[in-house]
């Protein structure tokens, strides 16, 4: 859905599931706002603790680096494309988009 949130929240779900994970975990978020060094640590720390956080690199057309949880070093970062498969035109971007995946127009 689209409506409002906390990063105090997100950091407790990112940290409730390295704890919870007991070996090689992943998590998916589909969230973003803008950059917050808490959730990027929240992120590396529960990758140290075994869990790959693939996040969206979001739907603003911007540097998916100045966003979190999208610019957080140790997320697996994944932009739009389209049937094209070229980027979806709100795809964010940048160096911190690991790979695009099909997300626009795909069928």
């Amino acid at each position: 859905g689209n409506g409002p949130g906390s990063f105090a929240n997100v950091i407790a779900g990112i940290l409730w599931t390295a704890e919870d994970c007991q070996s090689k975990c992943v998590s998916n978020l589909s969230l973003g706002g803008g950059a917050s060094q808490a959730v990027n640590d929240a992120i590396d720390s529960a990758y140290a603790g075994g869990v790959l956080s693939v996040v969206a690199a979001g739907n603003s057309n911007n540097d998916a680096c100045n966003a979190s949880p999208a610019g957080a070093p140790l997320a697996f970062t994944v932009g739009s494309t389209d049937n094209r498969d070229s980027r979806s035109s709100f795809s964010s971007f940048g160096c911190c988009v690991d790979i695009y995946a099909p997300g626009t127009s795909i069928l």
